[in-house]
């Protein structure tokens, strides 16, 4: 599941902040706490994008988020796919449900990059 990681490397893969996708279906995105976006064109484990990313994080799939209830992690060997959205998210919400809220927010940082 999310992996807190003490990882020295900085990079991440490439990001788009507030810039429309052309080609959305042919990649997934993952938006941090920050709204900023990272496109992953080639296929990624949730590993691999856990490991890019500084911090007690899970990685979930936007289709699997629903308002009351808890956030699913993905599994670091689950792969990413195609034409869908994720968001990496605070480890601890996978031990608290989903707000309206939160839900509005983590909307509203997705549809500024598509």
């Amino acid at each position: 599941m999310g992996t807190c990681s003490s990882s020295s490397s900085s990079s991440k893969a490439p990001i788009i902040k507030s810039k429309v996708v052309k080609n959305y279906n042919q990649s997934a995105m993952v938006i941090d706490l920050d709204g900023y976006a990272q496109e992953f064109k080639h296929p990624v484990m949730a590993r691999q994008v856990l490991s890019k990313n500084i911090g007690c994080l899970i990685l979930c799939n936007s289709e699997t988020l629903n308002i009351g209830c808890w956030a699913q992690a993905m599994a670091e060997e689950e792969e990413l796919m195609s034409g869908h959205i994720y968001f990496l998210m605070p480890m601890l919400k996978s031990h608290s449900p989903v707000s309206l809220h939160e839900l509005c927010s983590m909307a509203i940082k997705a549809s500024k990059v598509l």
